[in-house]
């Protein structure tokens, strides 16, 4: 396999997993992680303390936990970069996340920033995630409110 094949397929594990979050698709979710997947927020976020989650059931706990409260979150990824190391591979990439939150009419959109750097595996399986350091660089000034539920979207 080629280098280029490689950093294609890292590439596409990280679209499928971020495809799955949105979709809520779960167990497609779970397809792209490592069963000992870290999730590290060096900063206290809305949704997690600063510090590290580890296990894919414990992130996919987390995940499902925000999409309870949003009715709706879209990631978009810019600017990625992936450098393959044999079996290994890192990725950093730009993110801009919207959530919406409550229904119709009295729904609150809010946007949020962040920079996203990622440490992949070659696996039997293919290539997986095997950690993600998300780190929030800006957000909407009503989001903690609104991701906590202790404001109400406008119009409630």
């Amino acid at each position: 396999m080629s280098a280029l094949d490689d950093r294609t397929d890292v590439e596409e594990v990280l679209m499928r997993l971020i495809r799955a979050l949105d979709e809520r698709d779960w167990d497609a979710a779970a397809s792209c992680l490592t069963e000992d997947f870290r999730y590290a927020q060096p900063v206290k976020g809305a949704f997690v303390s600063s510090g590290e989650i580890a296990g894919r059931e414990a992130f996919l706990e987390m995940a499902q936990s925000i999409e309870r409260r949003a009715s709706l979150v879209q990631h978009y990824l810019a600017n990625v970069v992936v450098r393959v190391d044999g079996d290994e591979a890192q990725g950093w990439a730009s993110a801009f996340v919207v959530h919406v939150f409550g229904e119709g009419e009295t729904s609150e959109v809010v946007h949020s920033g962040a920079r996203m750097e990622h440490t992949f595996r070659r696996t039997a399986g293919g290539w997986k995630v095997a950690r993600l350091v998300g780190v929030p660089i800006w957000r909407d000034a009503r989001f903690f409110g609104l991701a906590r539920g202790t404001l109400a979207p406008s119009g409630s």
